[in-house]
């Protein structure tokens, strides 16, 4: 999965084109998002390239693990798989308030 496209760093789209065609499934919700944005402009994304999509936490810290995720029906990773590639998903998630994000950032500059 190419994860969150639009993050952060914010990636122009024809810099990232090559990963994009290659990238099985597309990010379109990462918990750690700040920018209000970045989210939907990657799930209107996948949707354009008709890519199946993926969610995540993008945790850093154990207080955002679980922020984002995807559920399927499955009884197997490989029917799990199968299911993404599907789109028979259901993206769950929640941003909040970058904390986490701006505490990372200040302790890299001390380090």
């Amino acid at each position: 999965s190419l994860p969150h496209p639009f993050g952060h760093y914010l990636l122009d789209e024809p810099k990232f084109g090559c990963y994009v065609r290659k990238a099985a499934a597309i990010e379109v919700f990462n918990g750690r998002a700040c920018l209000p944005f970045s989210n939907k402009k990657a799930a209107a994304l996948a949707e354009k390239l008709k890519k199946p999509f993926t969610a995540g936490s993008d945790a850093h810290m154990a207080c955002e693990v679980g922020k984002a995720y995807v559920e399927a029906e499955a009884s197997s990773l490989p029917e799990f798989r199968k299911n993404i590639e599907k789109k028979k998903v259901k993206v769950v998630g929640r941003t909040g308030f970058p904390l986490p994000l701006l505490l990372a950032s200040a302790i890299k500059k001390r380090v």
